[in-house]
């Protein structure tokens, strides 16, 4: 689950991929995903607030799944600090209109909303980029608009006491 989950904290993904260039991020980040994840396990983490980072590119036969998926994560999780970060990465369909007309249709103030959009394709790795650069709370989670995995797996992981939920 770990190769389709990526989550980490912000300040450990800014350090890393000022190192690194674009195409070389997602073996690099590879790496620092199992690290950082494996040691943080360990020890329960708390995550008090959450950016989530889209990326797309011509998706717009699967972004309805990945909003429904976003709504039943709001509903579920309505005390959690999160903002939602799609990056368009110069999609040539109807996805970054879907993506306007989502946001713009929500109604919750408490979760941020924002849409990054690059004019010509550069690749999932600079969208990552753009979106991570974007991000303002603590933790960062990537994840494809497919919804190869749910973002109910946070949910999950509370359960089995991998990440700490309770306030200190």
């Amino acid at each position: 689950i770990l190769n389709f989950f990526k989550i980490m904290r912000k300040d450990v993904f800014e350090r890393h991929i000022k190192n690194h260039k674009a195409h070389r991020w997602f073996q690099a980040r590879k790496y620092i995903i199992y690290s950082i994840l494996n040691r943080n396990l360990k020890k329960k983490i708390r995550i008090n607030s959450i950016s989530i980072i889209f990326p797309f590119y011509n998706e717009e036969s699967r972004l309805n799944q990945c909003f429904k998926d976003i709504n039943a994560f709001n509903k579920n999780n309505k005390k959690k600090d999160k903002e939602y970060i799609f990056v368009d990465d110069g999609s040539n369909d109807n996805s970054l209109k879907l993506v306007k007309h989502f946001i713009n249709k929500q109604n919750n103030k408490k979760v941020k909303y924002k849409l990054i959009s690059i004019k010509k394709n550069t690749g999932k790795g600079f969208a990552l980029k753009k979106g991570v650069c974007a991000a303002k709370k603590k933790w960062i989670l990537t994840l494809d608009t497919d919804i190869s995995v749910s973002l109910s797996q946070i949910n999950i992981w509370i359960k089995k006491n991998y990440i700490n939920n309770k306030k200190k």
